[in-house]
C-alpha cells in the first residue's frame, strides 16, 4: 500500500513550477477565450436587437413626461431638454437623472455601438465647472459657435487632449452642456434638442 501511495504521488507532482505553468495557461488561453465569448455575445445581441427594431434603451420618454408634468411643484423648477428624436442606431443607455431641489439637475446619456456616446447635463454652476466634471480636468474653451435647432444660437465649444468635444450655453437660468468623443455626434444631438411638452 505504501508503494502504491508513493507511485500515485509521483504521477501527480505538485510543484511550484507546475502551479506557475497552470496559471500561465489560464491567463494565456482561458481568459482571452472568456473575453472573446463575452464580446461576441454582446455584438450578436446588439445586431439581433437592431434587426428586430429593439435596443437596450431605457424608457427615457417616460421620465421626461414625469418631470415635465411635475414642473412648478415643490422642488421641481427646471425646464428639461431632450432630443425630439434619436439618430439611427442610438439609444438611451440609462434612465435620465433628475435631482430636484433649489439647484436641480437633469442628465441624459445616449450610446451607439461600442464607441458612440453623447452626454447631456443641465444644472447649476458655470460652463467651465461642468466641462471640468464631464470632459476633462483641464478642458480647453474654444470660441463661440452658432448651432442650429430649436435651442440653437451661440454655444461655447470645449475640447480636451484626448479628442472629446463639448458645447455649452446658458438656458433658463442653468447651464446646458452636451459632450462626446465625436464632434459630429454632439452637434447632431444639439440640432435635435427641444423643451416642448412630450406627447
Amino acid at each position: 500500500m505504501e508503494g502504491v501511495s508513493e507511485q500515485g504521488s509521483r504521477r501527480y507532482p505538485r510543484t511550484f513550477r507546475g502551479l506557475i505553468a497552470s496559471m500561465i495557461v489560464l491567463v494565456v488561453v482561458v481568459v482571452p477565450l472568456v473575453l472573446l465569448t463575452h464580446w461576441w455575445s454582446d455584438a450578436t445581441r446588439e445586431q439581433a436587437n437592431q434587426e428586430l427594431g429593439l435596443s437596450n434603451s431605457a424608457d427615457w420618454r417616460g421620465t421626461v413626461r414625469t418631470v415635465q408634468n411635475a414642473q412648478g411643484q415643490e422642488g421641481v423648477h427646471i425646464h428639461v431638454v431632450y432630443p425630439r428624436s434619436l439618430p439611427s442606431g442610438w439609444y438611451a443607455n440609462s434612465e435620465p437623472g433628475f435631482q430636484p431641489g433649489k439647484h436641480p439637475t437633469w442628465t441624459m446619456n445616449f450610446a451607439k455601438g461600442q464607441s458612440g456616446y453623447v452626454g447631456l447635463e443641465l444644472g447649476p454652476g458655470s460652463a467651465r465647472s461642468l466641462a471640468k466634471k464631464e470632459i476633462d480636468a483641464n478642458p480647453k474653451a474654444g470660441g463661440r459657435v452658432r448651432l442650429g435647432g430649436e435651442l440653437g444660437g451661440s454655444w461655447t465649444s470645449w475640447s480636451d487632449a484626448g479628442g472629446d468635444h463639448g458645447y455649452s450655453r446658458s438656458y433658463q437660468g442653468s447651464t446646458l452642456l452636451l459632450w462626446g468623443p465625436r464632434d459630429a455626434d454632439v452637434r447632431e444631438f444639439i440640432a435635435r434638442l427641444t423643451a416642448k411638452p412630450l406627447r
